[in-house]
């Protein structure tokens, strides 16, 4: 498999002019270091996830919560953050990122809203509050599915959630709670009415607030071919970039859109790689959420859902491509034998 990408870089060089024959090597070696650090973490993903992303949500639910104080919040801003500056910073700031220290990302910008209170969305150590979403949304799944409902665990992933006000990652927070009760926890028809109700609640309240039902229309209205700050318009650039390098990929996005990224990262890999190989990496992902379910004791079912959790996820992030999803698509190659449920 890492000489069939090797391939494809090297083919990438030689038709797209925009690919150098170094950065060809440069993604290649990137592959390969996130190839040996699924070696590395082998058979203690979900453990080892599990423990970074509850820590991760611990403190950040904290740090929100007390930076909603404008007094502490200055605190952390004027005298925590310069003493413990994270990489590249200052490049962060100007380019639309938060004020940061290592491990929280006060993002006050892109992000601001007044909705009860809060005056700003959580991030986490992310780059935006959206991404911090992703991650806590598999954490959520891990918990409910592959680990023993821990209850206070659960708690804190879903507060931690919702404070990011992320639509995506709210949207995915609902996907992972329908799929708990209806496959684990059997409800009965009042039950089900009841959920019934709360969805049309919910989706009532999603498209009267403004900076959840409001974000979600204008995208939908203004979606259009090199528009890639929205979901729809990143979707639309995607498909047209397809069209021109079906085979191999690899085109420039600077040469689609208005920016330097899209919003929306579900056919990134086709994008990347062309339909053949982007195909294989899709395969190859749910090959491993699979088998992933498989060694934790479980049905192939919960794997599968796990793999669409991903997909969901990626609508609203160009996460595909990142290391941790290149870990887990990895991960099928250990040398460990699985039973079959």
């Amino acid at each position: 498999m890492l000489a069939i990408f090797f391939l494809l870089y090297i083919l990438q060089v030689i038709i797209n002019s925009n690919t150098s024959l170094l950065g060809a090597f440069g993604k290649f070696l990137y592959l390969l270091t996130v190839y040996m650090l699924s070696v590395v973490i082998g058979q203690n993903f979900r453990k080892s996830f599990m423990q970074v992303m509850v820590f991760i949500a611990l403190y950040s639910i904290l740090i929100y919560f007390m930076a909603q104080i404008p007094s502490v919040a200055n605190y952390f801003i004027d005298n925590l953050c310069p003493n413990f500056p994270s990489l590249n910073n200052e490049v962060a700031i100007q380019e639309g990122g938060g004020i940061n220290c290592v491990i929280y990302n006060f993002q006050f910008g892109i992000t601001y809203l007044d909705f009860f209170g809060f005056s700003f969305r959580n991030s986490g150590p992310f780059w935006e509050p959206g991404l911090f979403a992703v991650y806590l949304n598999m954490a959520l799944y891990i918990n409910l599915f592959f680990e023993e409902r821990n209850k206070y665990i659960t708690l804190l992933l879903t507060l931690a959630i919702i404070t990011t006000f992320s639509t995506g990652g709210l949207f995915a927070l609902l996907f992972v709670y329908f799929i708990y009760i209806f496959t684990v926890r059997r409800i009965s028809v009042l039950g089900f009415v009841f959920l019934v109700f709360m969805l049309i609640g919910a989706i009532s309240l999603f498209y009267s607030t403004d900076f959840l039902g409001f974000k979600l229309l204008t995208q939908i209205e203004n979606a259009s071919q090199g528009n890639g700050e929205g979901r729809f318009g990143a979707l639309l650039t995607q498909l047209n970039m397809i069209a021109d390098s079906p085979i191999i990929g690899g085109l420039d996005i600077k040469d689609y859109t208005n920016g330097y990224t899209l919003a929306s990262g579900l056919l990134m890999p086709i994008v990347s790689y062309g339909i053949p190989v982007g195909m294989l990496y899709y395969i190859l992902l749910y090959n491993s959420c699979i088998l992933f379910s498989l060694r934790e004791g479980r049905s192939k079912i919960y794997g599968t859902f796990f793999f669409i959790l991903i997909l969901v996820l990626s609508i609203s992030q160009t996460i595909l491509l990142m290391s941790p999803f290149l870990v887990i698509m990895f991960l099928q190659f250990n040398k460990k034998q699985y039973g079959k449920i």
